[in-house]
């Protein structure tokens, strides 16, 4: 009645509120003027959409001060009904209408209060955020107490690292050769006619040869950590306090950042690893910011749907594969350490299992958790733009699920999250691997007791979960093209589960294997090298470097090029041919990278090779765990966070790629700085400060 009257005595200035709203798709209207009609009018965004798509339209409404939140929900959900109601009757009543899919569409429309979702969220967490703000107050002061103490008060100042292995000796890549000399059953020489000398185990270091002596014995914490913690830090040489203290030093982390992760015995060839890293993360950044547009509000909204359409886009979206490469990797180096833990002199027992399984949940915890709760906790108070309210999708329902999210489960519960909305569910990489990780010290020890049955457990799991994907894409009639209704069961039932990347995993246990008996082969003399016929063949012959080449620039076009027909028509193919695409899509991309890295291992790539293991990839490639875990909420904060709408086009694409990757890198280093890099001091302090170092046997 109060509404009615006012509209009977021309109080609302309809006038103005018609201006304040939306004049067209591009527009949101108005907001700040329309709130300074206080009691008089309110502002809303309504919001057209498809519940399988995460594209909408959004309009923006200044509606009369009675419209309350409440009521206009109840308006929109019955709404949403009414028609939903009214399309299932259409379609029931004409069951031959040639439509391209089964999957009945779901419309839905929303009447969306931006102020009142900020104030409700940020009632919600004002107590958790000041706790939060406590935490990071607290970090900063240990972080200027660590420098000043560094730089100030510790006397005598003592070298915190041990210098890289000196990068002239070991000329990136070249082929160690391989004079080993058997002194006795106790003590291995190796020399190399480079000059350079590498540690093989427990080793005392000397200018022209080194030994490595062995003792049978339970494998300790001390033999795990020496496989897993970077052994040049030597702050575990001060004092407790005082290497504590320093942990959080900004000189420590900054020069930490720069120093090569390959312990003593491990060679110079793994820094291509730190190359490949990157590079993937920036595929994966550039792929997200070119799918997460579908989130933002475009000015040219109808360019978009060409945009879809287009070549590049379809290189684009091929990023959704750089996950698969980065447990590839993952698989590949933690196969290779736990190789070497297991090959120390000593018994495996369940205790090693469960120690070396604690060390691979601690290295991601950390700041798991901080960009977790931060996300959380503090995402309201980034930014107070009309379309902020999106910022949700990224941790929606995190008060129902966030213990399944703390306990690296979220993958399998809730098992349905849509793809670009759910509580924390970008960081699948990481959850799967955990979750694979329990059964690799068991794949390790089949190779170590029976390699063929290795190599058949290897080929069941490629093959077979190449199978799986066939049938999981078959089953629920999923789409390779971006813009299908079935696509909205793709991430929860494919893309985040770790059944889904057993063939990357599959490979990075294969090429951890050759890499290990790429090892043992150097070690051999020029005359029982040709005895490793397939080995030799790889070293010696050009054959391998066409083929393996060939190879990987046909599996590249096929997963970059090939869609481009689904990604112009989401329906162009047939069920069958989207699934065998998606057998082999991970296979091919994978195993395309993995003949490179051969290449490189057997020293046939002399120009790829030094620059993927050049010193600059080192900072960034440490920083990935952290970027990684930020680039969705750079994004988001770009893409719905501004007053202002953006315009769509690849050139922007490509301007707001180079700005999501240098702010996610930028924010990573401060996250590093505050609670990964002191963590990861702090492990190695206390784990080498708790487990006395062996003394070495003299034969």
């Amino acid at each position: 009645m109060n509404a009615m009257t006012k509209r009977l005595s021309h109080d609302y200035p309809y006038l103005q509120m018609r201006t304040y709203s939306s004049g067209d798709l591009a527009d949101l209207g108005d907001k700040e003027s329309c709130d300074k009609l206080q009691s008089i009018a309110r502002y809303y965004i309504f919001v057209i959409g498809l519940k399988q798509l995460p594209l909408e339209l959004r309009f923006g409404m200044c509606m009369p001060y009675e419209c309350t939140p409440d009521l206009m929900n109840n308006a929109m959900s019955k709404m949403t009904d009414m028609v939903n109601e009214l399309v299932n009757k259409t379609l029931a009543s004409q069951p031959d209408l040639p439509l391209p899919t089964k999957v009945v569409p779901v419309l839905k429309f929303q009447m969306v209060s931006p102020d009142t979702w900020n104030e409700e969220t940020k009632d919600d967490r004002a107590a958790t955020s000041r706790i939060f703000g406590i935490f990071i107050a607290t970090l900063l002061c240990f972080v200027v107490a660590g420098t000043v103490y560094e730089n100030i008060l510790q006397v005598p100042k003592k070298s915190l690292f041990k210098p890289n292995i000196d990068d002239a000796k070991l000329k990136p890549f070249v082929r160690v050769s391989e004079q080993v000399t058997l002194d006795s059953n106790r003590e291995v020489k190796f020399s190399d006619n480079s000059g350079a000398n590498f540690e093989m185990g427990n080793i005392n270091l000397s200018d022209n040869e080194f030994t490595m002596t062995t003792k049978a014995s339970v494998l300790s914490m001390r033999d795990i950590s020496k496989g897993f913690l970077n052994e040049n830090n030597l702050l575990h040489e001060r004092p407790l306090f005082a290497a504590l203290v320093s942990s959080f030093s900004l000189q420590v982390n900054l020069n930490n950042l720069t120093v090569t992760r390959r312990n003593k015995d491990e060679h110079p060839e793994l820094e291509v690893i730190e190359g490949f890293r990157v590079l993937t993360m920036f595929w994966g950044i550039f792929c997200a910011t070119s799918l997460y547009v579908l989130t933002a509000h475009v000015d040219n909204i109808l360019r978009m749907l060409y945009l879809f359409k287009s070549i590049t886009f379809t290189m684009c979206a091929s990023g959704n594969l750089a996950p698969n490469l980065f447990l590839f990797f993952i698989t590949f180096m933690s196969f290779y350490k736990i190789h070497k833990i297991m090959s120390k002199p000593g018994e495996y027992t369940v205790k090693t299992y469960f120690a070396m399984l604690i060390y691979r949940i601690w290295k991601y915890t950390p700041v798991y958790y901080f960009i977790f709760f931060f996300g959380w906790i503090c995402l309201p108070y980034l930014s107070d733009a009309p379309t902020w309210y999106l910022s949700e999708t990224l941790f929606r329902d995190c008060d129902k699920y966030w213990w399944s999210t703390l306990l690296y489960f979220n993958n399998f519960y809730p098992f349905f999250v849509e793809g670009l909305n759910g509580c924390f569910y970008w960081p699948f990489v990481i959850v799967c691997d955990l979750q694979l990780y329990l059964l690799l010290p068991v794949w390790v020890l089949v190779y170590k007791m029976n390699k063929l049955a290795f190599h058949a457990l290897m080929t069941v799991l490629s093959i077979g979960g190449a199978i799986l994907l066939f049938f999981v894409f078959y089953n629920n009639k999923l789409s390779v093209g971006v813009l299908t209704l079935e696509n909205y069961y793709l991430y929860a039932y494919n893309f985040n589960k770790p059944y889904g990347k057993l063939p990357s995993v599959a490979l990075g246990c294969w090429i951890a294997v050759f890499y290990i008996n790429l090892l043992e082969y150097r070690k051999l003399t020029p005359d029982q090298k040709k005895e490793w016929k397939l080995m030799h063949f790889l070293h010696t012959s050009f054959i391998p470097v066409i083929v393996l080449g060939v190879w990987s620039a046909f599996a590249l076009n096929f997963i970059c090029l090939v869609p481009f027909e689904v990604n112009k028509d989401g329906y162009a193919w047939t069920t069958l041919q989207n699934s065998f695409y998606n057998a082999l899509c991970q296979f091919a991309y994978v195993s395309s990278v993995m003949a490179i890295l051969t290449l490189i291992f057997c020293g046939r790539l002399h120009i790829l090779a030094p620059l993927l293991g050049m010193s600059v990839w080192r900072p960034l490639s440490k920083l990935t765990l952290c970027s990684y875990l930020v680039y969705p909420i750079v994004i988001m904060r770009l893409y719905v966070g501004l007053h202002e709408s953006i315009y769509l086009g690849m050139f922007n694409i490509a301007c707001y790629f180079l700005y999501n990757m240098i702010a996610a890198y930028l924010i990573a280093l401060v996250v590093y700085l505050l609670i990964q890099g002191p963590m990861t001091n702090i492990t190695a302090i206390v784990m080498k400060k708790l487990t006395p170092s062996k003394k070495p046997l003299t034969g």
